[in-house]
């Protein structure tokens, strides 16, 4: 019995230790990986494989919190790359916004960074004639197949080698007939011959479904129409009323709360003001109308919570590089004495302020100098509150007359 026992506690600890041999063994081999990861630059994956060996062995934790670190670091980074180049693109400087988008070789901001590239390397004249004919032709495709056909004229333009000419005047000569042929339709539609019509929209549909003017839609509606004539219905009972109704008013209030989104991003606050009350007038639980009205009143009472989310509005505002909107909100937090983040707002007043002295008119100097005070300004007084920006995620222009208040401190 004895001898049992004993055999079964040899066989318990040996297979403990082989475990143990094969944990380390993983956790080695996703070390490893770890190290291939990092030579190939994929930091997610150094992360990943050095936090799951952690799991495993505790050796490799301190390895585990660097490499999240680190990747936390390039993520700020690529943030920062994402919303200059954005600023490059709206400026204009096609290269500078390659060249950074460029370098988000992972992340939340990677696929949108690869879809913007195509369009800015055609724009920038980067690659060969063969190159950038071929990305714009596949652009010009893309708008085509969506029914957008001024954007894919627009990227026609660049297709230059002759041997691409055959589908680019392919696709020019099917937009050309699908407009003529919907401008007979709609003529035909005027003078009510429904036949006429319907078998022109029918044509046009043939060639892009969803082009400019439906004709789909219009086909559609024109065949319900003549269905309609034939066989007459019995009119409308009390619960279609009422849906067609609901209809009608969801389609009403979407239009007032864009209506009202646009005047309060053009400073028109009393228009926003008047189109978010007729909203919550047809439906008095919008959160959109809701949200809208209390950041105008955040501008009279300074209630604490709309100034906050008028302030964050106003430095998405100003990473968007909508200066005039950003100055206007972070301004109106300040003007009516928002408190909590007071430092964060004299910041980024300070950088919305310098945007704009980048993007005027460089002859411009009273402007630019005024601008550049007034920032400075502000500024300084962020630093005297103490606050310090992610510098990471601040363009470099910006950055530099943030640092210079430093030197003057």
């Amino acid at each position: 019995m004895k001898a049992i026992w004993w055999s079964a506690a040899i066989f318990a600890t040996s297979m403990t230790v082989a475990t143990q041999g094969q944990n380390n063994a993983s956790a080695s081999q996703l070390a490893n990986s770890a190290k291939h990861a990092r030579d190939a630059g994929d930091l997610p994956r150094q992360a990943d494989d050095l936090c799951r060996a952690a799991t495993l062995d505790s050796k490799f934790e301190k390895r585990c919190e660097k490499a999240k670190e680190e990747l936390s670091k390039a993520l700020a980074q690529y943030d920062a790359d994402y919303s200059q180049a954005v600023f490059e693109a709206q400026h204009k400087d096609w290269a500078g916004a390659v060249r950074d988008l460029s370098k988000i070789t992972f992340g939340p901001r990677h696929d949108a960074a690869q879809a913007l590239l195509p369009p800015l390397r055609v724009e920038a004249h980067i690659g060969s004639p063969e190159e950038i004919s071929r990305s714009a032709l596949q652009l010009a495709n893309t708008f085509y197949a969506a029914g957008k056909l001024d954007d894919a004229e627009s990227w026609l333009k660049y297709v230059a080698v002759p041997a691409m000419q055959t589908d680019r005047h392919q696709m020019e000569t099917d937009i050309r007939v699908y407009r003529e042929t919907m401008q007979v339709a709609n003529q035909l539609l005027t003078r009510h011959d429904l036949n006429g019509a319907s078998q022109k929209f029918k044509f046009a549909a043939g060639i892009v479904p969803n082009g400019p003017g439906d004709p789909k839609g219009q086909l559609q509606q024109i065949q319900a129409q003549m269905s309609a004539m034939q066989h007459p219905t019995a009119p409308l009972n009390t619960q279609q009323v009422a849906a067609s109704q609901a209809n009608a008013n969801a389609a009403k209030l979407q239009g007032l709360l864009e209506s009202g989104s646009k005047d309060e991003a053009r400073g028109d606050f009393r228009g926003a003001s008047k189109a978010y009350a007729a909203a919550l007038l047809l439906d008095p639980t919008q959160k959109d109308a809701i949200a809208g009205r209390k950041r105008i009143e955040a501008r009279q009472t300074g209630d604490p919570k709309a100034l906050e989310a008028l302030l964050q509005q106003g430095v998405t505002q100003f990473y968007a590089a909508q200066y005039i909107q950003a100055s206007d909100m972070i301004g109106s937090y300040l003007s009516k004495g928002g408190k909590p983040h007071q430092g964060a707002a004299q910041f980024y007043m300070g950088a919305t302020l310098t945007g704009m002295q980048i993007v005027a008119d460089p002859q411009d100097t009273a402007h630019n100098d005024e601008l550049r005070q007034q920032a400075q300004e502000h500024f300084k007084a962020a630093r005297k509150l103490k606050f310090e920006p992610v510098k990471n995620a601040i363009s470099p222009k910006i950055l530099d007359q943030w640092e210079q208040t430093g030197d003057t401190q």
